[in-house]
């Protein structure tokens, strides 16, 4: 039988991989989503002064 303290340091470091995966899945994606933003702005401009303003 696992000692109780074993347990706690297995919980806490699939917490610690979860939290550092979650993390790294958040900042990809808004780098992703600020180049794409940044792609949207620069393709409105693109089209003339009679691009739609947001």
């Amino acid at each position: 039988m696992p000692r109780r303290g074993d347990a706690l340091f297995k919980a806490t470091t699939g917490f610690l991989g979860l939290a550092t995966a979650a993390t790294g899945a958040y900042l990809v994606a808004s780098m992703i989503g600020a180049y794409s933003s940044a792609k949207q702005q620069g393709d409105k401009a693109a089209t003339g002064p009679g691009a739609q303003q947001q």
